[in-house]
């Protein structure tokens, strides 16, 4: 399985705390089997870290997609777009840097999401997360229809029409049914918001699922809407006080 993690020049600062707390919530017994690695996570930059032997040791890898100032805010997307067409296997995890698991992750439940999407190419995106399922709620619709299983999965179908559907919240993709309606020269916000009218237009050509029991739960530590604020919690996930302090302590975070 392949965990990509999206990034730029001006959030290095997030990768520490980003694979502390994905190898404290992914199992360790999960990373390595005999026949090599279970879940290969890299990140997905510009400038490659002078420190790389220490992401080495902490079983991660970087991409470099380019030069940091080839691709400003609003080219996000011909970088991704990269990633696509470079680095991305035909199904992957996807997440942001600033995406800090904050609980352990259901690694089972995660692979079958992989097998489920490998499956059925119609299948865009299945979220590791609750994202669907508030969704679903905001919308009105308090108990989701269950659209089928993966496992002891419970798979909620997200009607077209819904919003965020194309959401960048963690989840599992199938590179090829993504690849049509990500469009160069889009922010990270527009793959989100036009990327989602693209999705809806298409009708029930493509699913975009989400899950009831959530595998992955995850923070957004830095958010546009709140002009960059740092926020260790959302809602009700909030990154614990012992790995805020072990944090603190080396000096990863304020």
């Amino acid at each position: 399985m392949q965990a990509i993690i999206m990034t730029s020049d001006k959030q290095h600062h997030c990768h520490k705390p980003f694979m502390y707390l994905f190898n404290k919530y992914w199992p360790r017994e999960d990373f390595w089997s005999d026949g090599g690695p279970k879940i290969n996570p890299v990140f997905a930059g510009f400038t490659e870290p002078d420190n790389l032997d220490e992401y080495r040791a902490m079983s991660f890898d970087f991409y470099s997609i380019g030069k940091y100032e080839d691709y400003p805010a609003d080219k996000w997307s011909d970088a991704f777009i990269h990633v696509l067409d470079n680095l991305a296997e035909p199904q992957f995890l996807l997440m942001l840097e600033d995406y800090w698991p904050v609980r352990r992750i259901d690694t089972r439940g995660v692979k079958m999401l992989f097998d489920y999407c490998a499956q059925f190419s119609y299948v865009l995106k299945i979220c590791a997360t609750n994202e669907r399922l508030n969704n679903r709620i905001l919308a009105g619709d308090a108990f989701p229809e269950i659209y089928g299983n993966a496992g002891y999965l419970d798979l909620i179908k997200s009607p077209p029409g819904s919003s965020y559907q194309m959401s960048l919240w963690g989840g599992v993709w199938n590179r090829d049914t993504m690849r049509p309606f990500i469009v160069p020269g889009e922010k990270a916000q527009d793959i989100e918001l036009r990327g989602t009218t693209r999705v809806n237009a298409a009708g029930d050509s493509v699913l975009v699922l989400g899950t009831k029991q959530a595998p992955l739960i995850h923070t957004n530590v830095y958010n546009t809407a709140r002009g960059d604020e740092v926020d260790y919690s959302i809602g009700p996930y909030r990154v614990g006080p012992q790995e805020l302090e072990y944090m603190r302590e080396r000096e990863w975070i304020e």
